[in-house]
């Protein structure tokens, strides 16, 4: 299931427009398909083409500009957290990149449900426990 295709076509206008407006992105945990979001933009009407990076983690950017507008994990809480929980996913580190942005990172703050740390709970107020940082070039 792992694909890591060319991601420096991707523009990030959107990101850099979010990041100096100082807008918060939205955060959404789909607890049916366990898939957490991340989107830099809303309301989008074009096609959105998902391109995965690792085994979990795709971009999302629109089909007609190539614009990237977000971010999809699968299997959140399956897998992701399991591997991901207090630690830091970087981009740099699938071998892929975006254009005019020297490296992505993310990190969740999950709290333990289990002794043995095999079950995470993702809190409710889930965007307190996100910490998204681009690091533009």
């Amino acid at each position: 299931m792992t694909t890591v295709g060319n991601t420096t076509i991707l523009k990030t206008n959107q990101w850099r427009k979010l990041v100096n407006e100082k807008t918060k992105p939205i955060l959404n945990y789909d607890e049916v398909l366990d898939t957490f979001f991340f989107y830099i933009s809303s309301g989008e009407k074009d096609r959105i083409i998902t391109r995965f990076v690792d085994e979990h983690v795709a971009l999302l950017y629109r089909y007609s500009d190539k614009e990237f507008v977000g971010v999809r994990v699968e299997y959140f809480k399956q897998s992701f957290l399991q591997k991901y929980a207090n630690k830091t996913w970087v981009l740099s580190e699938t071998g892929s990149k975006l254009d005019g942005i020297k490296d992505f990172t993310f990190r969740i703050d999950a709290v333990k449900t289990s002794p043995l740390g095999s079950q995470y709970t993702i809190p409710r107020s889930i965007e307190s426990k996100v910490h998204v940082e681009p690091v533009f070039a």
